[in-house]
Protein backbone atom coordinates (compact mmCIF):
# COMPACT_ATOMS: atom_id res chain seq x y z
CA UNK A 1 0.00 0.00 0.00
CA UNK A 2 2.34 2.22 0.79
CA UNK A 3 4.63 2.04 -2.42
CA UNK A 4 1.12 2.57 -4.43
CA UNK A 5 1.16 5.56 -2.40
CA UNK A 6 4.12 6.89 -3.55
CA UNK A 7 3.78 5.60 -7.40
CA UNK A 8 0.58 7.60 -7.02
CA UNK A 9 1.80 10.64 -5.33
CA UNK A 10 4.32 10.87 -8.36
CA UNK A 11 2.11 10.11 -11.37
CA UNK A 12 -1.24 11.86 -10.37
CA UNK A 13 0.13 14.67 -7.73
CA UNK A 14 -0.80 15.29 -4.06
CA UNK A 15 -4.41 16.31 -4.26
CA UNK A 16 -5.90 13.32 -6.65
CA UNK A 17 -4.02 11.12 -4.63
CA UNK A 18 -4.79 12.25 -1.37
CA UNK A 19 -8.71 12.29 -2.87
CA UNK A 20 -8.02 9.01 -4.07
CA UNK A 21 -6.44 7.19 -0.67
CA UNK A 22 -9.07 9.02 1.39
CA UNK A 23 -12.28 7.95 -0.50
CA UNK A 24 -10.61 4.39 -0.54
CA UNK A 25 -10.89 4.41 3.42
CA UNK A 26 -14.23 6.35 2.80
CA UNK A 27 -15.45 3.04 1.04
CA UNK A 28 -15.06 0.57 3.47
CA UNK A 29 -18.31 2.63 5.53
CA UNK A 30 -20.30 3.46 2.28
CA UNK A 31 -19.55 3.94 -1.55
CA UNK A 32 -21.69 5.29 -4.19
CA UNK A 33 -20.37 5.30 -7.63
CA UNK A 34 -21.53 5.66 -11.22
CA UNK A 35 -19.88 4.79 -13.84
CA UNK A 36 -20.21 5.41 -17.92
CA UNK A 37 -20.47 3.23 -20.39
CA UNK A 38 -19.73 3.96 -24.14
CA UNK A 39 -19.48 2.42 -27.70
CA UNK A 40 -17.76 3.38 -30.82
CA UNK A 41 -19.35 1.08 -33.35
CA UNK A 42 -17.46 1.52 -36.43
CA UNK A 43 -14.76 4.18 -38.11
CA UNK A 44 -13.89 6.65 -35.51
CA UNK A 45 -13.80 10.41 -36.34
CA UNK A 46 -10.74 11.38 -38.08
CA UNK A 47 -9.24 14.01 -36.06
CA UNK A 48 -5.67 15.66 -35.91
CA UNK A 49 -4.04 14.09 -33.57
CA UNK A 50 -0.44 14.05 -34.64
CA UNK A 51 1.57 15.80 -31.81
CA UNK A 52 5.43 16.53 -32.34
CA UNK A 53 8.14 14.76 -29.99
CA UNK A 54 5.04 12.41 -29.22
CA UNK A 55 5.21 8.79 -30.36
CA UNK A 56 3.01 5.65 -29.92
CA UNK A 57 4.37 1.84 -29.49
CA UNK A 58 2.67 -1.43 -29.33
CA UNK A 59 3.67 -4.03 -27.03
CA UNK A 60 2.52 -8.03 -27.01
CA UNK A 61 4.80 -9.02 -24.77
CA UNK A 62 5.46 -9.35 -21.03
CA UNK A 63 9.02 -9.36 -21.89
CA UNK A 64 9.37 -6.26 -23.19
CA UNK A 65 6.78 -4.26 -21.18
CA UNK A 66 8.28 -5.35 -17.51
CA UNK A 67 11.25 -3.02 -18.53
CA UNK A 68 9.35 0.25 -19.67
CA UNK A 69 10.04 2.52 -16.99
CA UNK A 70 6.83 3.75 -16.16
CA UNK A 71 5.92 2.79 -12.47
CA UNK A 72 2.02 3.36 -12.96
CA UNK A 73 1.91 1.15 -15.40
CA UNK A 74 3.56 -1.66 -12.94
CA UNK A 75 0.40 -1.65 -10.65
CA UNK A 76 -2.00 -3.02 -13.58
CA UNK A 77 -2.44 -6.76 -14.06
CA UNK A 78 0.44 -6.21 -16.80
CA UNK A 79 1.62 -10.17 -17.44
CA UNK A 80 -1.68 -11.84 -17.11
CA UNK A 81 -3.08 -9.29 -19.61
CA UNK A 82 -0.67 -10.14 -22.59
CA UNK A 83 -0.17 -13.42 -21.84
CA UNK A 84 -4.44 -13.83 -22.37
CA UNK A 85 -3.96 -11.71 -25.61
CA UNK A 86 -4.21 -7.92 -24.99
CA UNK A 87 -2.56 -5.04 -25.89
CA UNK A 88 -0.75 -2.54 -24.53
CA UNK A 89 -0.13 0.81 -26.30
CA UNK A 90 2.20 3.26 -24.42
CA UNK A 91 2.63 6.73 -25.77
CA UNK A 92 6.38 8.35 -25.25
CA UNK A 93 7.18 12.20 -25.65
CA UNK A 94 10.65 13.25 -26.17
CA UNK A 95 11.16 9.03 -25.37
CA UNK A 96 9.82 9.21 -22.19
CA UNK A 97 6.72 6.88 -21.55
CA UNK A 98 3.89 9.67 -20.41
CA UNK A 99 0.69 7.46 -21.57
CA UNK A 100 -0.82 4.15 -21.78
CA UNK A 101 -4.34 2.62 -22.80
CA UNK A 102 -4.94 -0.69 -23.29
CA UNK A 103 -7.43 -3.19 -25.87
CA UNK A 104 -9.06 -6.24 -24.87
CA UNK A 105 -10.70 -9.64 -25.96
CA UNK A 106 -13.50 -11.75 -25.25
CA UNK A 107 -14.08 -10.70 -22.05
CA UNK A 108 -13.06 -7.59 -19.15
CA UNK A 109 -13.22 -7.66 -16.03
CA UNK A 110 -14.52 -4.33 -14.11
CA UNK A 111 -13.56 -3.51 -10.69
CA UNK A 112 -16.02 -4.27 -8.45
CA UNK A 113 -18.60 -4.62 -11.22
CA UNK A 114 -18.37 -7.89 -12.60
CA UNK A 115 -17.39 -9.27 -16.41
CA UNK A 116 -18.43 -7.71 -19.52
CA UNK A 117 -18.40 -9.53 -22.23
CA UNK A 118 -17.73 -9.12 -26.04
CA UNK A 119 -18.13 -10.99 -29.01
CA UNK A 120 -15.78 -11.52 -32.08
CA UNK A 121 -16.22 -8.59 -33.55
CA UNK A 122 -15.51 -6.05 -30.42
CA UNK A 123 -12.94 -5.14 -27.82
CA UNK A 124 -12.84 -3.18 -24.80
CA UNK A 125 -10.29 -0.04 -24.58
CA UNK A 126 -8.87 0.83 -21.06
CA UNK A 127 -7.65 1.64 -18.60
CA UNK A 128 -6.01 4.26 -20.16
CA UNK A 129 -3.75 6.59 -18.05
CA UNK A 130 -1.58 10.02 -18.97
CA UNK A 131 1.04 11.30 -16.32
CA UNK A 132 -0.02 14.30 -14.48
CA UNK A 133 2.54 16.38 -16.06
CA UNK A 134 1.57 16.02 -19.43
CA UNK A 135 -2.27 16.02 -19.20
CA UNK A 136 -4.19 18.59 -21.35
CA UNK A 137 -1.86 17.94 -24.07
CA UNK A 138 -4.46 15.53 -26.28
CA UNK A 139 -1.83 12.67 -25.27
CA UNK A 140 -4.94 10.68 -24.37
CA UNK A 141 -6.96 11.27 -27.36
CA UNK A 142 -4.42 10.56 -29.28
CA UNK A 143 -3.47 7.33 -27.87
CA UNK A 144 -7.01 5.92 -28.17
CA UNK A 145 -7.15 7.29 -31.86
CA UNK A 146 -3.85 5.48 -32.74
CA UNK A 147 -4.82 1.96 -30.90
CA UNK A 148 -8.39 2.08 -32.89
CA UNK A 149 -6.51 2.70 -36.12
CA UNK A 150 -4.50 0.33 -35.77
CA UNK A 151 -7.43 -2.16 -34.56
CA UNK A 152 -9.60 -4.62 -37.38
CA UNK A 153 -12.08 -4.95 -34.83
CA UNK A 154 -15.73 -3.29 -35.43
CA UNK A 155 -17.17 -2.12 -32.40
CA UNK A 156 -15.14 -0.40 -29.23
CA UNK A 157 -16.43 -0.34 -25.74
CA UNK A 158 -15.22 1.25 -22.76
CA UNK A 159 -16.04 2.97 -18.87
CA UNK A 160 -15.62 6.06 -17.43
CA UNK A 161 -16.25 7.45 -14.06
CA UNK A 162 -18.77 9.95 -14.40
CA UNK A 163 -16.73 12.31 -12.79
CA UNK A 164 -14.15 11.83 -15.69
CA UNK A 165 -14.85 14.39 -17.57
CA UNK A 166 -11.67 15.02 -19.17
CA UNK A 167 -11.62 11.60 -20.21
CA UNK A 168 -15.37 11.14 -21.03
CA UNK A 169 -14.57 14.34 -23.87
CA UNK A 170 -11.91 12.56 -25.17
CA UNK A 171 -14.17 9.36 -26.58
CA UNK A 172 -16.99 11.08 -27.64
CA UNK A 173 -14.90 13.60 -29.67
CA UNK A 174 -13.90 10.12 -30.87
CA UNK A 175 -17.30 9.31 -32.16
CA UNK A 176 -18.05 7.38 -28.76
CA UNK A 177 -21.79 7.43 -28.03
CA UNK A 178 -22.96 6.91 -24.18
CA UNK A 179 -24.99 3.16 -23.74
CA UNK A 180 -25.98 3.34 -20.28
CA UNK A 181 -24.37 3.63 -16.66
CA UNK A 182 -23.97 1.45 -13.33
CA UNK A 183 -24.93 3.38 -10.40
CA UNK A 184 -23.03 0.97 -7.37
CA UNK A 185 -24.21 1.44 -4.10
CA UNK A 186 -22.12 -0.69 -1.00
CA UNK A 187 -20.73 -0.50 2.75
CA UNK A 188 -19.62 -2.72 5.39
CA UNK A 189 -23.14 -2.36 6.65
CA UNK A 190 -25.10 -3.08 3.53
CA UNK A 191 -25.08 -5.63 1.04
CA UNK A 192 -23.95 -4.31 -2.48
CA UNK A 193 -26.93 -2.96 -4.35
CA UNK A 194 -26.71 -2.00 -8.45
CA UNK A 195 -28.90 0.08 -11.13
CA UNK A 196 -28.01 -0.57 -14.77
CA UNK A 197 -29.41 1.95 -17.03
CA UNK A 198 -29.98 1.12 -20.64
CA UNK A 199 -30.99 -1.97 -21.90
CA UNK A 200 -27.79 -2.59 -24.07
CA UNK A 201 -25.77 -2.46 -21.30
CA UNK A 202 -27.70 -4.51 -19.45
CA UNK A 203 -27.08 -7.49 -22.44
CA UNK A 204 -23.73 -7.13 -21.94
CA UNK A 205 -22.38 -7.21 -18.40
CA UNK A 206 -22.44 -9.77 -15.90
CA UNK A 207 -22.75 -8.16 -12.74
CA UNK A 208 -20.87 -10.25 -9.62
CA UNK A 209 -22.69 -9.18 -6.23
CA UNK A 210 -19.70 -10.41 -3.44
Amino acid sequence: MIKKFFIYLKSDGVLDTLKYFLKTIFYVFYRKSITDFYLLDGNCNDLNTSKDDFEIKRFESWDKVRHIDFPRLQLLHCKDWLENGSILYVGYYNKRPVSYSWTHFNKYQLHTLGTFILLNDECWIGPTFVHKKYRGKGFNKATIYYQIKDSNYHKFYTSVSHDNIASSKSFLRLGFINIGAIILREGAFMKKHYNIIGNALKDKIHITLK
